[in-house]
């Protein structure tokens, strides 16, 4: 019975911060809205905003279920598997948010970008077919579709390289345990 209790509570909290994580996505994208940054201008600062906020939001987590479910201990595995679960819930949140703020909040970013990359072809010499060609696959992979799929791989991909240098400060192993396996 306490087994089940736990399994519950584990997915309550699951549940809990991958909403959290989604929601501070959503918010910081939201900011940059509202105040207009150019998020080309400033992908690199933008990019890291959203790594801090992936490395706070999973350490916050982990820490949190190994503190108050695992009794204060939390292998390397148990780890990645916990904060696989949360990143696997807020992937398909966030791809939905960014299809829904590509295609009615902001969808002047898209043709913009798009218009950007023609003027660098053009820049560079590019011909009308160069130009053509790269123009069509840009407007292929600026479709909903394509943004929402890879939204979900780069949202996933990156909080798990984070997750994995998480974990590492956020094991504990118990060492009971481990030494009862030995007497075994």
């Amino acid at each position: 019975m306490k087994q089940d209790l736990n399994q519950t509570s584990l997915w309550q909290l699951i549940f809990k911060f991958a909403i959290i994580y989604s929601l501070a996505f959503i918010s910081f994208q939201l900011l940059l809205f509202i105040i207009s940054i150019e998020q080309e201008k400033f992908k690199w600062l933008v990019f890291f905003i959203n790594i801090a906020i992936t490395f706070s939001i999973l350490f916050i987590s982990l820490k949190n279920i190994r503190n108050e479910l695992l009794e204060g201990f939390m292998s390397y595995g148990k780890s990645i598997s916990i904060g696989s679960k949360i990143l696997l819930i807020a992937s398909p949140l966030m791809a939905f948010w960014t299809y829904i703020y590509s295609a009615f909040i902001d969808s002047e970013t898209v043709k913009a970008s798009i218009e950007l990359s023609k003027k660098q072809i053009i820049e560079k010499g590019g011909s009308e077919e160069q130009i053509s060609a790269s123009l069509e696959m840009m407007n292929l992979f600026t479709t909903p579709t394509f943004l929402v799929i890879f939204s979900f791989i780069g949202v996933f991909f990156s909080g798990f390289i984070c997750l994995l240098l998480v974990s590492i400060f956020i094991q504990k192993p118990n060492t009971e345990d481990e030494y009862n396996k030995l007497g075994n």
